[in-house]
């Protein structure tokens, strides 16, 4: 037997049937690779073979990815890799993920999986539920996210559900990859909600770009108080504001001079 100590704050899922519900509500399938990153003892890398075609089982610690390579050895749909989550190589083609890693790792994880040049089409983490709540609520980092991803919590496990228990709520959180994206231009949606943010209003965020009168016109137009801040506004809001802000760009460029708008756009780093 290994002896092992845990990473940071990892808490191992225990009762194999909760398990297998658990991954009931996934869209993993029999022709499906899938990551499963933080893998342990291989609670959730057993069940994944039985239902998938390959799982890449990816493990930190040298002893337990020692013991995972012993459990799987004669299984060839399991491959185990002792690898850092943060760092191991992703798949080109299609691939999904299903993570149990360190709390404290979460928010990397889920910007790497989210700005990788092949994201995942489906990824289900084990997460802290305020982690998943700034994910799937009006912030900065949520709205940012959701034109490429959907995220959404479709379970929330008991404390006993792990060992050793967390001191924390736990919930298993869903990213899905969108297709076709809701935004086209990443860094002008992400440019402009993190000026909004940044900024006590909408309406001060947005007069040096377009002025108060044009600017209270795109909060009349958006559906939202000039007056407000930005945690105010929804995401089919900020997707309506960004709409807007790339028309009024386009329109910009193909009338050269001829119509008033801000010396510089997007603004430089000055201006913001």
């Amino acid at each position: 037997m290994f002896t092992t100590t845990p990473w940071h704050t990892q808490n191992f899922l225990r009762h194999p049937g909760r398990i297998e519900r658990l991954l009931d509500l996934t869209t993993v399938t029999a022709d499906d690779v899938v990551l499963d990153l933080g893998a342990g003892h291989g609670e959730l890398t057993a069940p994944l073979a039985r239902r998938c075609r390959r799982v890449v089982a990816v493990e930190k610690d040298p002893l337990l990815a020692r013991g995972l390579s012993m459990r799987f050895a004669e299984q060839p749909g399991v491959q185990v890799r002792w690898a850092d989550a943060l760092a191991v190589r992703l798949p080109r083609g299609p691939y999904k993920v299903v993570a149990n890693v360190p709390f404290d790792i979460t928010a990397r994880l889920v910007r790497r999986l989210t700005s990788a040049a092949y994201p995942p089409v489906d990824s289900y983490l084990v997460v802290q539920r305020e982690a998943a709540l700034r994910l799937t609520g009006p912030t900065l980092l949520g709205n940012q996210l959701k034109p490429w991803f959907a995220p959404t919590i479709i379970h929330a496990f008991k404390r006993t559900d792990f060992a050793p228990p967390p001191r924390v709520d736990v919930v298993f959180l869903r990213l899905r990859k969108r297709g076709p994206p809701l935004a086209h231009d990443r860094a002008l949606y992400c440019m402009l909600l993190a000026r909004c943010f940044g900024a006590p209003t909408m309406l001060q965020a947005l007069r040096p770009l377009f002025g108060r009168t044009g600017s209270l016109r795109i909060a009349r137009d958006t559906g939202f108080s000039a007056h407000a801040g930005a945690a105010r506004l929804s995401f089919e809001q900020w997707l309506a504001l960004y709409s807007n802000v790339t028309t009024r760009r386009l329109i910009w460029r193909a009338a050269g001079s001829t119509i008033m708008r801000p010396a510089r756009w997007p603004p430089s780093r000055r201006q913001a």
